[in-house]
């Protein structure tokens, strides 16, 4: 126990001070320990809503079109002339892959791919 100002004070191993985990020996270990979990634990609940990624985009375009709830998606999709969730990702990826080999985007992608002359 330390006393400051007639007040006991208890020694701790870590404390907790505007969202940072800081040890006595002012180490950050505990602090990305605790973040680590967080994230897992954030990444662990997208993982288990991935599924439930098109069911919003599927719904908008049945309430535009007044369609009946279990209309086909694709079909509404041809007359929105909308592209769905995975074909909006893969075109994004050819995007990002294209501008990498162009030299259009930072060096940490642009160094994970290699341009190749024949297939």
């Amino acid at each position: 126990m330390i006393t400051i100002y007639d007040d006991q004070v208890s020694q701790v191993t870590t404390a907790k001070s505007l969202g940072v985990t800081i040890d006595n020996k002012l180490d950050w270990s505990s602090h990305i320990d605790e973040l680590t979990k967080k994230v897992a634990s954030d990444i662990g609940a997208i993982k288990r809503i991935r599924h439930l990624e098109q069911k919003p985009q599927d719904r908008a375009g049945r309430v535009l079109t007044y369609s009946n709830y279990d209309a086909d998606a694709g079909h509404l999709f041809e007359l929105l002339r909308w592209k769905n969730l995975a074909s909006q990702q893969q075109i994004q990826r050819a995007i990002m892959v294209f501008k990498s080999l162009q030299g259009l985007a930072p060096d940490y992608l642009c160094s994970k791919f290699e341009r190749r002359e024949t297939a």
